[in-house]
């Protein structure tokens, strides 16, 4: 039905190779879109990932839980320096106090 209504007079012209050739593009289309998302996805988890190990390394050496911000502080100068196109995922990983706590929680 939404094809009758909406798009019947675009892509009714398409027949044949011409027709294969469209589907075949919408779907690369279609397939980039997917892959865009989920390398967004990969990026955010990667960097809850890296929390928690952080969080792990700052509750393991007893030290207090602000010192998150301070190692966040040190890996954005870091990633400034080492490989400034992924600063944007050092800058994405939350430490903060209470992020830390709440990390160490949930290890234990």
């Amino acid at each position: 039905r939404h094809y009758d209504i909406m798009n019947q007079n675009q892509y009714d012209a398409f027949t044949g190779k011409i027709q294969e050739d469209k589907v075949r593009q919408l779907k690369a289309s279609f397939t980039k879109q997917q892959h865009f998302f989920s390398a967004i996805n990969k990026a955010s988890e990667d960097s809850v990932r890296a929390g928690f190990v952080i969080s792990e390394m700052i509750a393991k050496s007893s030290r207090p839980f602000t010192e998150g911000q301070f190692v966040k502080d040190c890996m954005i100068k870091a990633s400034k320096i080492l490989c400034p196109d992924k600063k944007k995922l050092f800058e994405g990983t939350s430490l903060s106090a209470n992020t830390v706590a709440s990390r160490i929680t949930d290890i234990i």
